[in-house]
């Protein structure tokens, strides 16, 4: 009888220390779950914020795409203000051809003038009069021509010096505007670029810290399996 109260309290004992040893396990196991459901939510909020990340950066790849459109069609107006210089140039050079030929013309007629004045004073005293005449006819009819082939000379010379101003005013409105232009979008361009450089960055950062919170999960759930594998043999 004593024998079996021995082995009845040391039962007891048993049962106790069995109990406590239960507990103890849940409350590591719980601390345990309790850990790895933290991490579960840490992954999935760094998951959250790699996507963000993602779409991000995306955004920022259309914004380079439209820095890089936008620099396409700066190109574009820089080749068309460009022909317009090269189309003022000709009118500039046309011109110039125009005053060079009006004065030939001025020239032309100087001499034509003392010609029949020449021919006028050497023809013979009956014939005198009646070509003197002529001749000044003839020296007022280029005397007009003259003066119309001055007034065309200067107009020419008017219209380049407008021509040459207006194309030295155009071009430096084009220079301006294309270094402006130019500034402006290589600006954008860099911006962008480190700005997708710095996004590249935070998401490898995001995935590697993913990585990790996955094996650190894989890891606690491994050891978890293995200390409910005694237990469930006991």
């Amino acid at each position: 009888l004593r024998a079996a109260e021995r082995e009845r309290a040391l039962a007891h004992v048993l049962c106790d220390d069995l109990a406590q040893l239960e507990a103890a396990w849940r409350g590591e196991v719980a601390a345990r779950e309790s850990l790895g459901e933290a991490l579960l939510r840490d992954a999935r909020s760094r998951e959250a914020a790699a996507a963000e990340t993602a779409t991000n950066h995306a955004a920022v790849r259309g914004e380079l795409a439209f820095c890089r459109a936008a620099f396409e069609r700066g190109a574009a107006e820089l080749e068309v203000l460009r022909d317009t210089v090269r189309q003022v140039e000709a009118d500039v050079v046309e011109a110039r051809e125009r005053a060079r030929q009006a004065e030939l013309t001025s020239d032309a007629s100087g001499q034509a003038i003392v010609a029949a004045v020449i021919k006028a004073r050497s023809s013979p005293y009956a014939v005198g009069d009646a070509a003197m005449a002529v001749a000044g006819g003839d020296a007022c009819q280029l005397r007009q021509e003259l003066v119309s082939a001055k007034a065309a000379q200067h107009v020419a010379q008017s219209r380049l010096v407008q021509a040459e101003a207006e194309a030295e005013r155009r071009l430096k409105e084009a220079e301006f505007s294309a270094r402006s232009t130019v500034k402006l979008l290589h600006a954008a361009l860099r911006e962008g670029e480190l700005q997708h450089q710095e996004l590249l960055r935070a998401y490898d950062e995001q995935a590697a810290r993913l990585d990790r919170s996955a094996a650190e999960e894989q890891r606690l759930r491994r050891a978890l399996e293995l200390r409910r594998e005694p237990t469930e043999r006991h």
